[in-house]
Parts: structure tokens; C-alpha cells; sequence
């Protein structure tokens, strides 16, 4: 099945689906059982979507794109199969809900064993009371994929290998009989009291068939009214330094450790990388003219929060490997002068407490000569959208979800004489890039970095 609205359709009333079995369908492109296009978002209540398949696509069960956030209830998809989304593949600002459903058995090859979110941001379902066990994806990571900055909001739910969210459960809902298609819970199933009011969650065959009409009315305002999750929140990149404040700032900005100047030379120097980069960026917006920030031998950590980094900055260029006593750039020696930014924040030699992204890039920023460490993007609970990126540099505004037709929010940071190691990822060891950022990188060294997708870099939609 084909749903499609449109201006020129003047479609009104969308379709409902009450207690159906769609089985064994395929399909190439899109949605196995079946698509929903242009904003047609239909609703399926005590439904079962089984052993359908999308051959070469998203969406073994079905496929959204184009605004659809259909709406499903008591619904069980098992089995079903796609190269991306093995049951459900979110497009284009499509926010379905599922409450009360279970997904099991379901496979796909690249990503998303059940559900996947791709293309295009605001792709943000919401699961609610809810199973996600037993299904498959050698390539991923977990049964929820989610693209870009695509949000999904998952609370009361079993999810296998959890999920950031309330009340998750990550342990086996005890099926039944599972091979048997029998999706009952055993006695002792912790999805018996996981709900958000203490009740059962899931599919139950039981309910299948035994409601009247005002059910139905019921369960679709109710529906409804469950909440999609809240925008991500946007990196706050505003430099708090004003051109005024900058006013007596030179072309060069010296940093040392433990000393607490205002960065006019090397016996005045600011302690801190960050006030120079800023004080630097500032100058440079008043004057438009490249401001240099030299950077003698030592280590400099990201900040002392997880979600703190150096934020590089416009007009910019941070150069290391000083011993703090040079007169001109070509005297450093970044061999002798090591010069460390590390993100190991926490417990010493203990990735778990490290900083999500060592560094933040810029447009027109230069980074040079420095060992960059200790970036642990793994996005823990209360990490924001993009904490998974990106270990030793983010390099997009985080967090500014639009659609990259209209916007370029990649930076195209320029990396030169720098090693990169020990940093890990979800995604991109060492470097995130997302639309429009062209980073370059000359005469780097990259060892031991880790990640999930890309153990040194990802980049993506028009990344070059």
C-alpha cells in the first residue's frame, strides 16, 4: 500500500487500520508493507506487520517520509527485513508514535534493526510503553539509528541494549514463546510492571478484536496527546568577549600555563587557551585581520564538565609547540615542545568521565601543532544529540537541526601539524563533520583513535 497526501488531493480523513495482519509483502524502494508519503499519516490499532520485506531500501514494514507520523497502537512487527529500518524507516520530519507495541525478530543490513531515522532532521518518534528485543543489525550498534540530529524520545520501554530515557528496561521481556509467535510475558517478565503506571507493556494478542467504536475514538485522542520529543538543544557558540573588551589585543595572544595575564606577551600570558581564542576572535571581528594565538609546551584540558570543549573561533589560529621564550613562529619546535589538549577531565586514564569533544571547530580557524587526546563522544544520560560525534573535534553546529538545502552548518576547519590519539566515538573518533564543512588536514598523524562508525572521521551530507 501506497498512502499519499497532498495540496492537490485536499485529503482530509486518512486512513485507520483495525486489527489487520499485512504478511509477507515486498517491495524494492521503500516500505515492504507498506509507504506513507506527503503527509499521510494513517493510524493501525491491533495490527501485526509479519515477514514483510523491503529489498534494496528502508522500512521492512513501513516507510515514512514527507511529514507522515502515523500513529500505532497494540501493534506487533516481527520478522520483517530491509537494507536500513528491518521494521520502520523514518524520513523527511516524520514523528510516528508507537505505544504499546513490541518489535522482535527484525533484521536489517546496515543499520536500524527496527527502527531507523535518516534523511532530512525532525525525524523524532516517539516510543512509549513499548519492546524492541531479539532484532538484528551486524552493522549497528542498536535497534534505534538514528541520523543527523534525529531526536527519537523512548520512555517506558524494554529496549535491548538500552536507550537514553525514562523508565528503559534492558532485560529479557521473557516471551512466552517467541519462535511460536506466542508474545505473552512469563511470570517474572519485568515488562509485566514497566509501564509509566506500573502496568504491562507491549503487544497483547488479547486485545485484538474485543473493542467497540469509543475505544478506538479513545485510543486516538489519547494517542494523540502523547508528547514528541523537544528540540535539541543548540550549541551556545557566541563569544562572550566584545570587540571593545579586545581593544588593546595584538596580532599575537600568548598562553602559558599557570599564568594569569591579558596575553600581551609571554611573561604576561593568559593560562587559559580558551580566553585567548576569544579575546583573539574578538579583535579579528573588529578589524577583520587574522589574529595569531601561540601556545608554549604543556597540557590543556577541555574545561571540567563533560559537555565543556575549546571552542575554536573565526580569523583565528591557534598554533602549539612553543617553549615560551620564542619571537617568531618558525623558532618552535613542536617535537621538543610538546603541546597537549586533552579531554581526560575526570579520574585520570578513566575514558568514562572524559569530555565529549576535545575541541569545537570554526570556519577560517587554524589548529596547528598540537597532540589532541581524551575526547569520549559516547552520549551517557542527559548527553545532548550530538555528545555521540566527534571525539576530538566537532566540527558542526551540534544541535542547529535544519534541512541542509537551506543552511550550511559544517565548518571548514584547517588541522595542520597535529596528532590525534585515544580519542573515541559513536561516531567519528577523532573528527564529525556534517553539511557544507570542508575540513583540511596537512601532515597529521592519527593512532589508536576508536569508534563505532569511522574510527578517524565521519562526514556527511555534503561534506567534502
Amino acid at each position: 500500500m501506497c498512502i499519499r497526501d497532498s495540496a492537490q488531493t485536499g485529503l482530509t480523513v486518512l486512513p485507520v487500520f483495525i486489527n489487520c495482519t499485512i504478511k509477507d509483502n515486498v517491495a524494492m524502494g521503500r516500505g515492504g508493507g507498506g509507504a506513507l508519503d506527503l503527509g499521510a499519516s494513517a493510524v493501525f490499532i491491533d495490527c501485526k506487520f509479519i515477514e514483510n520485506e523491503c529489498t534494496s531500501g528502508k522500512g521492512g514494514a513501513i516507510y515514512d517520509d514527507f511529514g507522515c507520523s502515523p500513529l500505532f497502537e497494540n501493534c506487533l512487527f516481527v520478522n520483517n527485513r530491509a537494507e536500513s529500518g528491518g521494521a520502520m524507516g523514518n524520513d523527511g520530519t516524520s514523528n510516528p508514535k508507537y505505544n504499546n507495541c513490541t518489535f522482535y525478530g527484525n533484521i536489517a543490513n546496515e543499520a536500524g534493526a527496527a527502527l531507523y531515522q535518516g534523511s532530512g532532521p525532525y525525524n523524532d518518534p516517539t516510543v512509549f510503553n513499548t519492546i524492541i528485543w531479539g532484532n538484528v543489525c551486524e552493522e549497528d550498534l542498536r535497534s534505534i539509528y538514528s541520523w543527523n540530529d534525529c531526536n527519537p524520545l523512548v520512555s517506558y520501554s524494554c529496549i535491548q541494549d538500552g536507550f537514553v530515557g525514562e523508565g528503559i528496561v534492558d532485560a529479557d521481556p521473557l516471551f512466552v514463546d517467541a519462535e511460536n509467535m506466542n508474545y505473552g510475558l512469563k511470570q517474572g517478565s519485568p515488562c509485566l510492571t514497566a509501564s509509566s503506571t506500573g502496568g504491562r507493556i507491549g503487544y497483547d494478542a488479547s486485545l485484538a478484536g474485543k473493542r467497540n467504536e469509543g475505544d478506538y475514538t479513545g485510543i486516538i485522542a489519547d494517542l494523540k496527546k502523547i508528547p514528541l520529543n523537544s528540540r535539541p538543544a543548540t550549541l551556545n557558540l557566541k563569544n562572550p568577549v566584545t570587540a571593545e573588551m579586545a581593544a588593546k589585543t595584538g596580532s599575537i595572544v600568548y598562553v602559558k600555563s599557570g599564568q594569569n595575564g591579558d596575553g600581551s606577551s609571554w611573561s604576561s600570558a593568559f593560562g587559559s587557551i580558551q580566553d585567548a581564542v576569544d579575546y583573539a576572535n574578538a579583535r579579528y571581528s573588529a578589524d577583520g585581520n587574522t589574529v595569531q594565538v601561540w601556545v608554549a609546551k604543556g597540557t590543556y584540558y577541555s574545561g571540567t564538565e563533560r559537555k565543556d570543549s575549546i571552542v575554536l573561533r573565526e580569523g583565528v589560529e591557534l598554533y602549539g609547540g612553543f617553549n615560551g621564550k620564542e619571537d617568531s613562529l618558525d623558532q618552535r619546535s613542536i617535537d621538543n615542545n610538546k603541546t597537549v589538549l586533552s579531554g581526560d577531565i575526570g579520574v585520570k586514564n578513566d575514558l568514562s568521565d572524559n569530555s565529549y569533544h576535545v575541541l569545537i571547530g570554526a570556519n577560517d580557524a587554524v589548529l596547528d601543532g598540537f597532540i589532541v587526546t581524551g575526547g569520549n563522544a559516547d552520549k551517557e544520560d542527559g548527553g545532548a544529540v550530538y555528545d555521540d560525534k566527534g571525539g576530538a573535534i566537532l566540527n558542526y553546529y551540534g544541535g542547529y537541526r535544519v534541512r541542509p538545502a537551506q543552511s550550511l552548518i559544517g565548518f571548514s576547519t584547517v588541522v595542520r601539524n597535529c596528532t590525534f590519539t585515544n580519542n573515541h566515538a559513536i561516531e567519528g573518533g577523532v573528527i564529525f563533520t556534517y553539511h557544507g564543512g570542508n575540513p583540511v588536514f596537512e601532515d597529521c598523524r592519527f593512532t589508536d583513535n576508536t569508534a563505532y562508525y569511522g574510527g578517524v572521521a565521519v562526514d556527511r551530507a555534503g561534506t567534502n
